[in-house]
């Protein structure tokens, strides 16, 4: 599947709730092969919407793909420090810390050390890296 059309995009780009995010995400028929535009567009926008759409994709990761946070996670690696953040702190409102954990675990040692320090400094603690 090729990148996502500029209506579609639009229509993801209307939802300023996690739920309105997270619905626009299925009417577009979001995949895995889309979630690196999404968040680069997402990211432009604004960090809330950058916020919100990573909490979406966790949303989705958890019912479905879960191949989908492995991509944010391996998107945010290579951002810079403030975008990274955001999506380690998206892992942590979910509630998933476990899920990122298990992600760094698939990654490069350089790559999940950094990943591993922005989630202590984002208010992660042991408890998500030892389940």
């Amino acid at each position: 599947m090729g990148n996502l059309a500029d209506n579609q995009l639009r229509i993801l780009k209307q939802g300023k709730s996690l739920k309105a995010k997270f619905e626009a995400m299925h009417t577009v028929n979001l995949s895995r092969q889309n979630i690196i535009q999404v968040l680069n567009e997402s990211k432009k926008a604004s960090t809330g919407d950058l916020a919100l759409t990573s909490r979406a994709i966790l949303l989705r990761s958890q019912q479905g793909d879960y191949e989908e946070a492995y991509e944010l996670a391996s998107w945010s690696v290579k951002e810079a420090p403030q975008a990274r953040k955001v999506v380690v702190s998206s892992f942590i409102k979910n509630k998933q810390p476990v899920f990122l954990v298990h992600q760094m675990a698939r990654m490069k040692r350089t790559d999940a050390a950094t990943l591993m320090k922005d989630y202590f400094e984002e208010g992660g603690d042991m408890k998500g890296v030892v389940e």
